[in-house]
């Protein structure tokens, strides 16, 4: 987790907390956040240590650190907190996706964001840092952020199926076009280029570790064709799937 000091925005200095799944983010876009000084923690019990010293303006954790869950830390930094303290962004980082008890877990923080690793590009990861830290929410606006993770969630549990705009919608307890505009304002991308993105970070891996076909592959994250497949993942990651695995 990393630790950032805010510019002068108010009478009360502030900081943010970033999550060690963002190293290679804030090594590389020193200017997400101007005027704020990084400082990181590599577990939980040190990212105590940094939440211990004052309230961060933004919270970016992984859901998975070496000694606690992301969301401990979350629930810590709250109860450090105090009531009545206006909620405090936060961006959580899952590698294996969300799971209905991570959406237990994060019903008590109405500004909890869930977003699954790498994918956002580092360019679309700056935007919304950038924004989620230069303003609270409102609280009308974090009532979006249930239909969102909820779509999240569901992405990550059944990215290998066929879906639709409308069962994720259904999923998420709200209309398919209500869904869409919440989506594309808390996180800056749609929800259908979202499952995209999701199916392709689970085709790279297989790529990567073993030796299926180019179509196993893709008939295994939910691409029923592989012409389709190999057109939105050259899109994605700018090369063929076959060149991708000869270059890992």
């Amino acid at each position: 987790m990393f630790r950032t000091r805010c510019g002068e925005r108010s009478a009360q200095t502030r900081s943010t907390s970033w999550s060690t799944e963002t190293t290679r983010f804030a090594s590389t876009n020193t200017g997400a956040l101007p005027g704020r000084a990084v400082r990181g923690a590599a577990d939980g019990a040190s990212a105590a240590a940094l939440l211990a010293a004052g309230p961060p303006c933004l919270l970016v954790v992984a859901r998975d650190l070496p000694d606690v869950s992301g969301f401990d830390v979350v629930d810590r930094m709250c109860e450090a907190g105090g009531a009545g303290q206006p909620p405090v962004p936060v961006l959580m980082l899952g590698a294996r996706g969300f799971t209905r008890d991570d959406l237990r877990r994060a019903e008590p923080h109405p500004a909890l964001t869930l977003l699954g690793r790498d994918v956002l590009t580092d360019g679309e990861l700056t935007a919304l840092l950038a924004s989620s830290a230069a303003r609270r929410p409102e609280p009308g606006a974090l009532r979006g952020h249930l239909p969102v993770r909820s779509a999240v969630a569901f992405i990550e549990q059944h990215y290998r199926q066929p879906l639709s705009r409308r069962q994720i919608a259904r999923a998420a307890g709200v209309s398919e076009h209500h869904l869409g505009r919440l989506f594309h304002r808390k996180l800056g991308l749609t929800l259908w280029d979202y499952l995209i993105r999701v199916r392709v970070n689970h085709a790279k891996e297989r790529l990567r570790s073993g030796d299926e076909s180019v179509q196993a592959v893709a008939r295994a994250v939910g691409f029923q064709d592989r012409a389709y497949f190999s057109r939105v993942f050259r899109k994605v990651t700018g090369m063929a799937p076959h060149v991708y695995r000869e270059a890992s």
